[in-house]
């Protein structure tokens, strides 16, 4: 698996806690990547949860082409949706990527779990 990960060009993050026990799921492949270096500034983030029978909130980053067409740049799972899983999860995102620090606009719900850790 390590190897297919690495053809790819992907970046495939697991998270755990303390005790070894699982606490999320971070993804990213080249394309990905491409697309946030060539449109960093607008970063939208939104959760749903009706993709997996256990409830865990999966979390997708968008960012918006130069047609205004969304091209997911992010994806992520976590098993508990608290300001400090979400926080770990986009500390991975900023290590991963350095243009983050050309985003402008961050967008996401009235979610303050979300918001909170911006």
């Amino acid at each position: 698996m390590h190897s297919y990960i690495s053809y790819i060009g992907a970046t495939v993050e697991v998270l755990v806690k303390e005790n070894n026990v699982l606490c999320g799921l971070y993804f990213q492949d080249k394309e990905m990547k491409q697309v946030f270096v060539a449109y960093p500034e607008l970063l939208c983030m939104d959760a749903t949860y009706k993709l997996v029978n256990l409830r865990f909130p999966f979390y997708i980053l968008l960012a918006e082409d130069g047609n205004g067409q969304s091209e997911v740049v992010a994806a992520f799972l976590l098993l508990e949706e608290t300001e400090a899983a979400v926080s770990s999860v986009m500390d991975i995102f900023k290590k991963h990527n350095p243009s983050w620090k050309s985003v402008r606009v961050l967008m996401s719900d009235k979610d303050f779990t979300e918001t909170g850790s911006i």
